[in-house]
């Protein structure tokens, strides 16, 4: 069976030139894939590009995108799901995928790097390799893989993941573990194809000493 591989940009999508960072997907894809396929048994991947786009520019119309792709996926013929994403925003979205695509039965990967695939330093093509391995070894749910700077690799359940703190390259949630952790695997309702178009109309206010309640307009 094949892997579905969703392609949406971020660091693990771009190619640097001249020390400017550019989203490139027609250059990172055959290297992602060809780097994997030189160290383990061939996959067969299903490539979708639905967004091409650091995840700090990611808007509600974006994740409509990628949700109504997921929807469109014949999971009935898929062993897995890989989403590469930017880490800038990757434990928002990973945990919004988290609920919405609980019970759908298939593991799904987020998989994301410090630094383009061409650097050296770059943990990108080991995040993918470790993605692979997670969907072989048929672990139900939403997660994401990440090295973190210790070397070691972590795999996170996705509704807890942590977002990234500030001038750090490393992830953290309250469960996560080495590669090799096994998630007990709940069976719950799938609710994928009941979710409809997401709309941008909750307001998020974080409280903060002296803040002023009055300058929030929540009527409109």
């Amino acid at each position: 069976m094949k892997i579905t591989l969703i392609l949406t940009g971020g660091t693990i999508g771009s190619v640097e030139t001249h020390n400017v960072k550019d989203v490139n997907m027609s250059e990172t894809t055959p290297l992602l894939v060809t780097n994997f396929n030189k160290k383990n048994k061939k996959e067969n991947f299903e490539i979708l590009k639905p967004l091409n786009i650091l995840s700090e520019n990611i808007v509600m119309q974006d994740l409509n995108i990628l949700l109504n792709c997921i929807k469109n996926i014949d999971l009935e013929n898929c062993k897995g799901i890989i989403i590469t994403y930017g880490t800038d925003t990757l434990a928002y979205t990973c945990a919004f995928m988290a609920v919405a695509m609980r019970g759908i039965g298939i593991p799904v990967v987020f998989v994301s790097s410090q630094f383009p695939l061409q650097d050296e330093f770059s943990n990108g093509n080991e995040n993918f390799q470790n993605a692979v391995e997670i969907i072989n070894a048929k672990m139900h749910g939403v997660y994401a893989v990440y090295r973190n700077d210790d070397s070691v690799s972590y795999i996170h359940e996705g509704e807890k993941l942590l977002q990234c703190g500030n001038y750090s390259n490393n992830f953290y949630s309250k469960t996560m573990g080495s590669i090799e952790k096994k998630f007990d695997f709940k069976r719950q309702e799938r609710i994928l194809e009941r979710i409809r178009e997401l709309k941008n109309n909750v307001l998020l206010i974080e409280p903060y000493v002296g803040i002023d309640y009055n300058v929030f307009n929540i009527k409109r």
